[in-house]
C-alpha cells in the first residue's frame, strides 16, 4: 500500500489521464473458508484503490482495482474445493493478462471491459473497483 501510494505520488506531475491499475480479487468481497488473510488483503487493496482514486481524481489520476473471479493458478487449484467453485469456471492467466493489457492501453480514463459485471455486494455503480466476470 505504501509503495503504491509513493509510486502514484511521484508521478503526480504526469499528464492528465494517468491510470493506476491494481489486480485484486473477487475475494475482496466474497469470503471463503480458510481464506481470511487472503480475503482481507484483497479487500484492503480494493479499498486503498477507491481511496486513492477519490484523492487523486482532481489531479487527473484514475486508480482502479480489478477483481478477477477465478484464475487457473496453483492457489486456486488448492482452494477451489473450500471455495465451493467448479474448477472448470477458472480462466487461464493469459486471458486475464490480455484483459488487463486492454485496460492499460485503452484511451479512456476508466477501463470498460466487456466481461465486467458488478457482484451483488458492490457498494455503488460509481465504485472504481471493476470486478471481472471471468466465467465467459
Amino acid at each position: 500500500v505504501r509503495l503504491m501510494r509513493r509510486l502514484v505520488a511521484e508521478r503526480l506531475h504526469a499528464p492528465t489521464g494517468m491510470k493506476v491499475i491494481a489486480v485484486s480479487s473477487v475475494s475482496a468481497t466474497e469470503g471463503w473458508a480458510g481464506g481470511a488473510a487472503y480475503c482481507a488483503s484483497k479487500g484492503a487493496l480494493s479499498a486503498v484503490c477507491r481511496a486513492l482514486d477519490a484523492e487523486l481524481k482532481p489531479r487527473g489520476v484514475s486508480v482502479v482495482a480489478l477483481e478477477p473471479r477465478y484464475v487457473k493458478t496453483r492457489m486456486f487449484d488448492s482452494c477451489a474445493g473450500r471455495m465451493g467453485v467448479d474448477p472448470a469456471l477458472a480462466q487461464d492467466p493469459e486471458a486475464l493478462a490480455a484483459e488487463i493489457l486492454s485496460c492499460l492501453t485503452s484511451n479512456v480514463s476508466r477501463p470498460s471491459l466487456s466481461s465486467v459485471s458488478r457482484p451483488r455486494s458492490s457498494p455503488s455503480p460509481t465504485s472504481t473497483t471493476l470486478p471481472l466476470n471471468l466465467s465467459i
